[in-house]
Parts: structure tokens; sequence; C-alpha cells
């Protein structure tokens, strides 16, 4: 008989949570280069309101700062929250952080299977009258102004703990957008020459075309790696890679081949296959993170609406996955600002049920009303650029 799943539960600690109030938003200054932009007066009151009986609180999860600035602004406003997390971020941790990340109210879940232990904490605090922070896209990915698919996970705990209350139980959906400091052509053209230089290319045409020849360039990299044939167009190029770089991986990792299933879907399980080990990350991770970048910077991403955002967050993209694949060294992170919308609640009521795939579905639409509204807000046209 195997040993039980490991689980590590919250232990929220008031004097933990005052102290790690204070050091967090420094931390995230000087490691990440992360400022986090206040919520609006209108959206403090609507999150007050909402989760004064206990709520369900979603958010897109683009980045590893999404989380401890949510878990700042949340405490900042007094909201008692708890916070959903990978248990493989939380084993790869030494003890004493571990126990900072418990005693602040973080408790972990198995996203690979159906983890009894988590769901159960989830709605413990429910019922409590606690919100319960998740992140349904269930991985990161790099960028702000693209929604991956989200898990079901969030909705089937929503369902869950609506069926134990008389009142409906209100899920509000949040969305974060990342505004980049070094925000003019000048700064987007550096970050790009630093970016060609990694991968020794000559800058000629426009930026996106100088962008468009870096990612052939990473792209001829994998093929390299994977044995796959580097020949035809670049969307041609990048479906054979998925194909057989997909079928390799699942094959490594002992998952079915299921080529019938949407890209992100089988990225998202190879990755989800990783979380279960947690032995340290090596170059099998770095070959499933790469087909993630790809994925996530998509051809035409950058082409249909050309911001700063956009095309900071690719350019990043790409030097991380450049620094993985030669050894480099991590480019240098860039100043940014988190800003975060408040979206306006779904309410699960008890008496009429939605299944999982229903609500799933109008937690994704409204998420990506509040980053396209946040996209329109903040971005920065560069027309130039392309």
């Amino acid at each position: 008989m195997g040993s039980p799943t490991p689980h590590y539960p919250d232990h929220r600690h008031p004097f933990v949570c005052s102290v790690m109030s204070f050091l967090m938003p420094l931390l995230l200054r000087l490691i990440m280069k992360l400022r986090i932009a206040p919520f609006l007066p209108d959206e403090t009151k609507r999150l007050l309101e909402v989760s004064s009986g206990g709520a369900l609180i979603t958010c897109n999860h683009p980045t590893d700062g999404d989380p401890p600035s949510l878990w700042s602004l949340l405490y900042k406003v007094r909201i008692d929250a708890r916070f959903m997390a990978g248990w493989d971020i939380l084993q790869r941790m030494n003890r004493w952080s571990r126990k900072i990340l418990q005693h602040s109210g973080v408790f972990s879940v198995r996203r690979a299977r159906m983890d009894r232990q988590a769901i159960a904490r989830a709605l413990h605090h429910l019922s409590q009258e606690r919100s319960v922070v998740l992140f349904p896209e269930g991985h990161t990915h790099g960028l702000a102004t693209r929604l991956l698919p989200y898990q079901e996970g969030a909705a089937f705990i929503g369902i869950a703990a609506a069926r134990k209350r008389e009142t409906p139980l209100p899920i509000l959906p949040l969305a974060v957008h990342y505004r980049y400091k070094e925000g003019d052509s000048s700064s987007v053209q550096h970050q790009l020459s630093a970016l060609e230089e990694s991968l020794e290319q000559t800058g000629k045409g426009t930026g996106y075309e100088r962008l468009l020849g870096c990612v052939d360039a990473l792209l001829t990299l994998a093929e390299t790696e994977e044995g796959i044939s580097g020949t035809g167009t670049l969307e041609g190029r990048l479906a054979n890679l998925y194909s057989g770089a997909l079928a390799n991986l699942e094959k490594e990792l002992g998952l079915p081949h299921a080529p019938e299933k949407p890209v992100p879907h089988r990225i998202q399980h190879l990755r989800e296959a990783l979380d279960e080990n947690p032995s340290p990350r090596g170059r099998l991770h770095q070959r499933v993170m790469r087909l993630h970048a790809f994925a996530s910077a998509k051809v035409g991403h950058i082409k249909e609406n050309p911001t700063q955002s956009r095309i900071l967050e690719t350019i990043t993209l790409l030097r991380k996955e450049v620094s993985a694949t030669l050894g480099s060294s991590p480019p240098t992170p860039l100043v940014r600002i988190a800003v975060f919308r408040v979206g306006e609640p779904l309410f699960v009521d008890p008496s009429v049920l939605p299944s999982p795939a229903e609500l799933t579905r109008l937690l994704e639409n409204r998420t990506e009303e509040l980053i396209s509204s946040l996209e329109r807000e903040w971005g920065i046209p560069m027309e130039s650029f392309v």
C-alpha cells in the first residue's frame, strides 16, 4: 500500500501575516522588480461587500508574481483569504520557507489528481465565511495579455460549496495586467537587440520581422533537439514541433498519446505529470516549458494588437527560453507594475446549480473581458513595431 498523498495545510498566524505584509512588497521590488498598484476605491468596496460572508476569488496566472501581489493587496484591505498553491511548489521549498507560506494562509493542492484534502480544506474555509483564492489556469505562462484554458477545479469547488449553503455562493473573478516602466520604443529596441544577440541574429526589417527571425532561430534549436524536420512556414513548423515534441514527451513521461486533444491541454497534462515528481527540475522540464512558451507566444499575438505589454512580455518569454536552451544567464527582470481589476461577481445558486464546464466558461469569459479592459486602459500602442 502506497504512502498517503502529502498535503500542506495552512496555519494562518496573525503575527506572520503582519510581518509578511511589510516584507512582501519589498521582496517583490528587490527580487522581481515588481510594484503593485492599489485596488480602485469602488473595487475595494465590491471586494469587501462580496467577500463579507466568504467568496471564491479567481485570477489569471501569467507570472510567479501574481499570488504574492494579490496576497499583499487583499491583506491590505483586510480580506480574510486563504490561497491554494501547487503542492510541487511547497514540496521543493526548504522547511522554513514552506512554514512561512503556511502561516500566511497558503495550503497545497495536487493539480494532477482529485486532491480531496485540498478540496475539503477549501470547503472548510468557505463554510467559515473565509475567502479562498485560486488560479484556474493552473500554471504560469508568461503573458498577462492572454488567457490559457481554465481548469474545472475552481468551478467544482464553487458548486460543492454552494450545495452546503442556503444562499448563493459568490465567485469573484479578478485579472492582473503588467505595465512595464521601461515602455518607450528605445527600451523595446534594447530588449529586442539583447534577444538577437543571444541568438547571434542580425536585426533587419521592422521590429516584428526581427522578432519573427528570433522565433525562427529558437525554433530551429528546438527542432534539432526533438529530431523534427524544420521546413515550411513558421506556422507549419510550429504545428510539427507540437506534434512531434508532444509525442516524445508524452512517451518519456508515461502519458497516453492524445493527438485528438488541444495543444494547451496536452501541455497542461505534461506539466501536471512533472508536478508529481518532486526531484529537481532538469532538461525534461525545460523542454515542456519551451512548448508552453511557443504556445503562449502564438504567431500574430503581437501583430493583432501591438502594445508595449504584448511586445515586452513576448521578448521576455523568449529570452528566458534562450537562457534555458543555451544555459546562459537569465535576463534581468524589467521593472513592472501589477494592476489588478475586480470583475462583477457570479453567484452560484444552490437551487439551480450549473455544471462545472458551464461555470468554467462563465469564469473564463468574465476574466477575458477584464483582461481586454485592462489592455485598453493600460496598453501603450506601438504600431511602428510592426
